[in-house]
């Protein structure tokens, strides 16, 4: 017996086993899920969008505020960490050849302005030696 994959329309054959096979393959099936969750949502975005729209809108005039003040607060620092790249020196040396920026806590998904330092490679890497341990030859370990 044959039937048509519902998602691609296919032709595939229906076994004893497997009666109920509505698809050709699991790619099918799962992209027929997934248009069928947008939909679901799509309809429920159309039921309910003044409801959306106006919960959006009283969302933003509560928190308008907090986001204004943190907003002008990073773009202050931001525009801190632009005037000492523009100034193109080591904040250690004052070198102006090949600057790179440093993370001071050493987390590289921490990148606000005060955790960074604008250094030269030689500085940078110096930086970084200070924490390695040597050994009795003087080897880093």
């Amino acid at each position: 017996m044959e039937k048509e994959c519902k998602f691609c329309k296919k032709r595939i054959v229906v076994t004893q086993k497997n009666p109920n096979k509505k698809f050709c393959s699991e790619t099918c099936k799962k992209n027929f899920n997934k248009e069928k969750i947008k939909e679901r949502y799509r309809r429920y975005y159309l039921k309910n969008k003044e409801k959306i729209y106006r919960y959006t809108r009283e969302w933003r005039k509560k928190n308008k505020k907090r986001f204004n003040e943190n907003a002008r607060i990073y773009q202050n620092k931001r525009r801190e960490l632009l005037r000492r790249l523009i100034a193109q020196k080591c904040e250690n040396c004052g070198d102006n050849k090949q600057l790179c920026i440093h993370h001071k806590d050493r987390n590289h998904f921490n990148n606000s302005p005060d955790n960074l330092m604008i250094l030269c490679r030689k500085c940078h890497a110096e930086e970084h030696l200070k924490d390695r341990k040597r050994n009795s030859k003087g080897q880093f370990v």
